[in-house]
């Protein structure tokens, strides 16, 4: 599970808890910012990613910055 997650981040997505610890929020808090469309999600099966470039357009330029994310204004 951890190679696969690996893969997964290479292609710019991230689990919930990833997503969590990168924004230094709690997961429950990435699940409010899924339920009010704040992040752009895939779902595959019963596990949900959130797109990093998603996540960087949400905490804004100089925050995603900070983060180590990559920011992209599409």
């Amino acid at each position: 599970m951890r190679q696969q997650a690996k893969e997964l981040t290479k292609v710019g997505l991230l689990t919930v808890a990833e997503t969590a610890r990168r924004a230094r929020v709690a997961t429950r808090t990435v699940y409010a910012w899924i339920d009010s469309a704040k992040l752009d999600v895939v779902t595959v099966g019963d596990h949900t990613y959130v797109r990093e470039g998603s996540l960087a357009r949400y905490l804004g330029k100089e925050a995603a910055e900070a983060l180590g994310l990559t920011y992209s204004e599409k």
